[in-house]
């Protein structure tokens, strides 16, 4: 029979409900901005808000700020259709709603499998697409929407899908996820019912894939794609072939010292758990293949390998997962390009600046143009270019909950650089209807106490994060070293006596 101590190990224990932080934390809080294609309304989503609002004077209507009141979970997407007629809000409630820009009413309320991540419009206006996190991207019609079930148009097997871009055409939609990849599919003829395949594959990211954006003439069928590796990429998406890489985010200093104490983190308990909730609060799948490596050596060959150390064992490799997940850099979360595709924006989380990037067309390179800054715009998140080459940049506190958001617009000079000129074009009042900031959170930005969501993640990886030397004294201060040695030397022996 099992003795008792062995059958009470055996035992599955009960874990009482925890009511404090859960351990993995919602996705941080981040700020969407959209603006019509042909009228002066813009649109703003925070938390579960959807702002919406004319701005200039040449504007065709006045329309007075005011909220889409509909979803229950923080929107992740905000998106006007090509023509204007209809607008697109999604998010973590697992609900994408299609709103009429004529009376502001909600037409459509489509449930997904998952929370939404990203959505977009057919260039004709005709069909919308919207993806989830579970990898599904559905598709419905517009016009009928009320009456329509979306159907599944492609999946990225369980990778959370964080946007899609539809090429001018209508012929290629490119789809990005979290699983490193950019993916160029032919869209059918009927988009309904047809078959969707898969026209390439844009592989060579070290980490995951933010957002994709078409840059130079349509014909040239080039794509720019920001990676949470810290780099840009400039693709000819169709063969598909990697033309040039920019390095938007070098790797971060020293957050944290190593720890010598040992404890928990070198038993790995605690601190993988910190490190998971690190990894859930930057939104990302947590990663135990080992990508530091990967990403020293991929940032500008676009390739990554690892090749574990033969004589630390298997225990050595573990180790080596555990303090190893990604890059250290902080992470590209958009890009946007501009009308004419000369121009792309990218947005490095924790920095107050945007890149701008434009296309050598001798060289088919990206090179740096300009680093704008916005006087009171802090931690930028998303970005757009309107009808007119204006920049928008949406951000605020790096906050899980708030309400209140920072905008910013820029104009285009006739030397090719930009300047912002965000109260000219809001005004004092609008913007600060659109924004609604709090005076108690510009208190904790300004006094630096705010942390962006990565960068935390970073500080938990950097404390676990070990030398060679440090990891062979922790090594020895496990309970089962002893052992581990005594049986080795009684295996060395053994072989010693059969020679």
């Amino acid at each position: 029979k099992m003795g008792r101590r062995r059958q009470q190990k055996r035992q599955v224990k009960h874990v009482p409900h925890q009511t404090g932080d859960p351990q993995h934390k919602p996705d941080p809080l981040v700020r969407f901005i959209a603006v019509h294609p042909t009228k002066n309304i813009v649109a703003i989503a925070v938390g579960t808000q959807v702002r919406i609002s004319s701005y200039g004077n040449d504007s065709d209507e006045k329309l007075s700020t005011a909220g889409l009141v509909g979803h229950t979970g923080p929107v992740r997407v905000v998106a006007f259709s090509p023509d204007g007629k209809y607008l697109l809000s999604g998010g973590e409630d697992k609900t994408a709603k299609l709103w009429d820009t004529a009376s502001w009413s909600c037409v459509a309320t489509w449930k997904a499998p998952k929370k939404v991540s990203a959505g977009a419009f057919m260039h004709n206006s005709k069909h919308v697409l919207f993806a989830d996190k579970f990898g599904d991207v559905l598709i419905a019609p517009c016009e009928g929407a009320a009456s329509a079930t979306p159907a599944l148009f492609l999946g990225h097997l369980s990778s959370v899908v964080s946007s899609i871009t539809l090429t001018p055409d209508n012929m290629y939609v490119i789809t990005t996820d979290k699983d490193r990849k950019a993916r160029v599919s032919c869209m059918p003829a009927e988009p309904l019912s047809g078959s969707v395949e898969i026209q390439s594959y844009c592989l060579g990211h070290t980490y995951f894939v933010a957002a994709a954006a078409l840059m130079g003439a349509p014909d040239q069928r080039l794509m720019a794609t920001g990676s949470g590796d810290g780099t840009v990429r400039l693709w000819e998406y169709v063969t598909p072939r990697l033309l040039h890489t920019f390095v938007a985010s070098e790797e971060v200093p020293e957050l944290a010292e190593p720890d010598t104490e040992g404890g928990a983190d070198a038993e790995g308990g605690d601190a993988d758990a910190a490190g998971q909730q690190g990894e859930a609060a930057a939104g990302m799948e947590v990663d135990t293949k080992g990508e530091e490596e990967q990403a020293a050596a991929g940032r500008q060959q676009g390739e990554g390998s690892e090749e574990g150390s033969e004589e630390g064992g298997e225990a050595d490799q573990a180790m080596h997962e555990r303090v190893t997940h990604g890059p250290k850099c902080a992470p590209v979360v958009h890009v946007a390009s501009s009308p004419d595709g000369r121009v792309v924006a990218v947005l490095v989380e924790g920095r107050d600046e945007v890149l701008l990037l434009q296309l050598n067309d001798s060289s088919t390179e990206l090179e740096e143009l300009q680093r704008l800054t916005f006087p009171d715009v802090r931690y930028p998140c998303q970005a757009l270019f309107d009808r007119d080459g204006h920049l928008w940049v949406a951000g605020g506190p790096p906050l899980d909950t708030s309400t209140s958001a920072h905008i910013g617009v820029a104009r285009k000079l006739a030397g090719g650089q930009y300047e912002a000129c965000t109260s000219e074009l809001l005004g004092t009042e609008l913007r600060a209807a659109l924004e609604q900031r709090k005076e108690e959170e510009e208190a904790q930005v300004a006094s630096g106490a705010l942390v962006p969501a990565y960068t935390q993640h970073l500080a938990v990886r950097r404390k676990r994060y070990f030398s060679t030397e440090h990891l062979e004294q922790l090594k020895k201060q496990r309970r089962d070293y002893a052992e581990t040695q005594r049986l080795r030397a009684r295996a060395e022996e053994k072989l010693a006596a059969k020679k």
